[in-house]
Order: structure tokens, then C-alpha cells, then sequence
């Protein structure tokens, strides 16, 4: 019997460029370790040092929710959400910069509020 198809995810999570590329591999640990919501990925990459994308592309290899976007120059985090909003189509957006470490229930308490506000 073939596996019930799963809706598409509701929720894009923008993860863009800042400052620091170093705390870019424990950011996304802890996205896939914190968010139980099914989320489609778009990684803007606009200049990684090669091994901290190495590290990064072995991590996501694993996972099938991540379109990655890149770019031949650096972009400003303002330029790189731009990139990930010509791509995104699912309801809500969450844009998180590769300096972030988010802690538990992170996205329950972002989506309550999109839904108590009608975001």
C-alpha cells in the first residue's frame, strides 16, 4: 500500500547571510532539532568560506525540505530575503539570519502569534 501523500509545508524559514558564517552549522542544527512543524528551507548562500559550505552541504544533504539559492556576491541580509521571496510560496515566512540560535517551541510561539494576530 503506497505512503499517504503529505500536504506541502506551510511554513518557509528564510535563512539568510548575515555577519558571522561560523554559526551558521549550529543555526541550522538547531532549526531541524527545535521545529516540529514540517518547514521548506531556502538557504541563501552568498559567499560561505568553502569549508564552513562543506560542513553545511553534508548536514543538509540528509534533508529534503532545502532549496538552496545562490549568489555570485554578497548580499545584504535585506538582498538575500529578497532572493529567498522570489522563491517561497507557502503561507507563513520566518526569516532567520545564520547567526541565530533558536531555543524550543520557537516556532509554536511564532505561529500562535501569526494566528491570534491573522498574520
Amino acid at each position: 500500500m503506497p505512503e499517504p501523500v503529505k500536504p506541502p509545508p506551510s511554513i518557509a524559514i528564510a535563512f539568510i547571510v548575515r555577519e558571522k558564517f561560523g554559526w551558521a552549522l549550529p543555526a541550522l542544527k538547531r532549526l531541524y532539532r527545535h521545529i516540529s512543524q514540517p518547514f521548506q528551507l531556502y538557504f541563501v548562500d552568498c559567499g560561505y568560506p568553502a569549508g564552513i559550505r562543506a560542513e553545511i552541504d553534508a548536514f543538509l544533504h540528509s534533508h529534503s525540505n532545502v532549496t538552496v539559492l545562490e549568489s555570485a556576491r554578497y548580499l545584504y541580509p535585506n538582498e538575500s530575503l529578497n532572493l529567498a521571496l522570489e522563491h517561497v510560496g507557502e503561507e507563513y515566512l520566518c526569516m532567520i539570519q545564520n547567526d541565530v540560535l533558536i531555543e524550543e517551541r520557537f516556532m509554536d510561539e511564532l505561529l500562535g502569534t501569526f494566528q491570534k494576530f491573522s498574520c
